[in-house]
């Protein structure tokens, strides 16, 4: 995941790439027909993921956005309105599970 964290533009066939790169902030082209319920979000809700199947608008975008100076914080920007609306997972579990060992001691 590495080579997507310091990517400029990523341009993907396969949907997890392209989550991927979206959560991260990384601007993203997804380039196949197949939808997914995830990419339509970030795609429509947080315009993180741009969809472009058609060959000679994904060489005129992907130069578009290339020469736009303000792409990264745009796109930052935008991961910051998606993970304002979601939950830290990793933070509630651990949440949860301390409490339910909480509760387990209560009961002994």
């Amino acid at each position: 995941m590495d080579i997507i964290a310091f990517s400029s533009l990523v341009v993907s066939e396969g949907a997890s790439v392209a989550s991927e790169a979206a959560v991260l902030g990384i601007p993203t082209i997804y380039i196949n027909h197949l939808n997914t319920s995830y990419l339509d979000e970030e795609s429509d809700r947080y315009h993180l993921v741009e969809k472009i199947v058609d060959g000679e608008k994904l060489l005129l975008r992907v130069e578009e956005m290339l020469n736009y100076s303000g792409l990264k914080e745009e796109w930052k920007s935008r991961r910051k309105e998606l993970l304002k609306d979601k939950i830290d997972v990793t933070g509630w579990t651990v949440s949860f599970i301390n409490q339910a060992v909480l509760l387990r001691e209560e009961q002994k």
